[in-house]
């Protein structure tokens, strides 16, 4: 079951403002973001970023959990790391691939070497961020990829994740 991490709008990321004294704008409103990550305070820091543009983020802790929520709930894109109990990150990436999930996912994690992007990419992940999170990276990232594919909430039915799209229920 993915948890929902709660965060305070009047959060100091949510109420930044640009250099000349704009609110920065919620690039991310509307979009729904899985975060596959096991350690709690990369968890609360990921999804205040990723809250505080707008975006919805769903929390689990480990691959299995990732595979099994992605088959829930529809989503726009998927964070995840790559080193998680049960079933890591390139596991939970060659499972969703293989059961037809098509949006895009993210891979988060404190390995930077070209091997290891090169092993992300042969699993089926779409790109590669380094930890420790650069926060603009992120977003823009997110920004970007769920720009390029997004989910089809005509096609795809309520409670039914992107694996399961199809029809509309009549």
């Amino acid at each position: 079951m993915a948890a929902r991490i709660k965060c305070d709008s009047t959060d100091a990321w949510a109420s930044r403002r640009t250099p000349n004294n704009q609110a920065c704008p919620k690039k991310l409103f509307g979009l729904r973001i899985l975060l596959a990550e096991d350690l709690p305070d990369n968890q609360l820091l990921i999804t205040r970023l990723l809250q505080a543009s707008g975006a919805v983020v769903d929390v689990v802790e480990n691959g299995l959990a990732a595979i099994e929520q992605a088959a829930r709930q529809a989503y726009n894109l998927v964070l995840m790391d790559l080193q998680m109990p049960m079933l890591d990150g390139f596991g939970a990436t060659i499972e969703l691939r293989r059961h037809g999930f098509r949006m895009p996912i993210v891979v988060l994690t404190a390995h930077a070497l070209r091997e290891e992007r090169d092993k992300c990419f042969a699993a089926g992940c779409d790109d590669h961020l380094t930890k420790p999170v650069n926060p603009q990276m992120l977003v823009r990232t997110v920004a970007y990829f769920t720009a390029k594919s997004s989910v089809d909430k005509a096609t795809v039915r309520p409670g039914a994740g992107v694996m399961d799209a199809g029809p509309p229920a009549t």
